[in-house]
């Protein structure tokens, strides 16, 4: 009631206990802040950011102060997202943010590639948003470093002045062939590509043949076995063949390099016929070494 003086006589104090509420902020604080996953927070209403966590200082190198209070559009973290408008129209609606890859401006105006996600919350009756991030630059350099190690395995394999060949460690199917092997065996790639040995006759010894995938599953490798090859046109190049398994997107395949020896053989073998005939007339022979 109040007098004349429209004075109230009695005030009326309504207190409402708010100790779990700022308990529950008080440990989100704390797991957000001790979280390693990289972490900002966006305000829905005026898209700034009012949280930020130690692992994305760290992540991006820039300062806390320098991220507080700025808007997405001074620092962009959806810059170059794989589904961008997507990401903004959720944003705008509040709704989750699916994980997709995206780049996060650095201070010293560079990008980081990241994986980034949106998650709405609650923080002290506003409407937020929590975005979470994926480094995505190890995973980026490991791919970089494979492609280019890829890239220098394929020229020299190609350039090699030695006959080589890669099989499919299963069923020993033919993937890809070098210059020098399809110079000695007289095959194109689309010959021989998709085939077995087997199947393009390529050894003269089938025991032998066998006997080197045999010896390829059983131990993965084989040095100096000595095979001849039978080109297209029916020529036999005799070979020095090793080879060794190795694993090329993920699947596992055979390394095969061949030596030709077939000159050396020939010389070889005209030795032996030139020493086996002198052999054969022995009184001529013993004559000779007396002289």
């Amino acid at each position: 009631s109040t007098d004349d003086s429209s004075e109230p006589d009695y005030l009326v104090l309504i207190i409402k206990d708010e100790t779990e509420r700022f308990e529950a902020e008080d440990r989100f604080e704390s797991a957000f802040n001790a979280n390693p996953a990289p972490a900002i927070i966006c305000r829905l209403s005026d898209r700034r950011y009012v949280r930020v966590n130690q692992g994305f200082l760290e992540m991006t190198g820039h300062a806390r102060q320098d991220l507080i209070g700025r808007s997405i559009r001074d620092l962009d973290i959806l810059s170059e997202a794989e589904k961008r408008e997507l990401a903004l129209e959720r944003l705008k609606e509040g709704k989750t943010i699916p994980q997709m890859e995206a780049c996060v401006p650095l201070p010293d105006g560079s990008l980081k590639f990241v994986i980034v996600a949106g998650e709405p919350i609650e923080i002290a009756d506003e409407n937020c948003m929590l975005f979470t991030f994926a480094d995505l630059d190890p995973r980026k350099k490991a791919e970089t470093a494979l492609r280019e190690s890829e890239e220098r395995f394929s020229k020299s394999f190609r350039l090699s002045p030695v006959p080589a060949a890669i099989y499919k460690l299963g069923g020993f199917k033919l993937l890809e062939v070098n210059e020098a092997f399809k110079t000695m065996a007289g095959f194109s790639e689309e010959e021989i590509v998709g085939r077995s040995a087997a199947e393009l006759d390529l050894w003269s010894d089938k025991t032998a043949q066998r006997q080197f995938e045999q010896t390829i599953e059983k131990t993965g490798s084989v040095r100096d076995l000595d095979l001849r090859l039978r080109a297209k046109d029916g020529a036999l190049v005799d070979c020095l063949v090793s080879a060794d398994t190795v694993t090329i997107h993920d699947e596992r395949c055979v390394l095969c390099v061949m030596q030709d020896i077939t000159d050396r053989k020939r010389s070889q073998d005209e030795l032996v016929a030139a020493i086996e005939a002198v052999m054969a007339d022995t009184s001529w022979f013993s004559r000779s070494v007396v002289e």
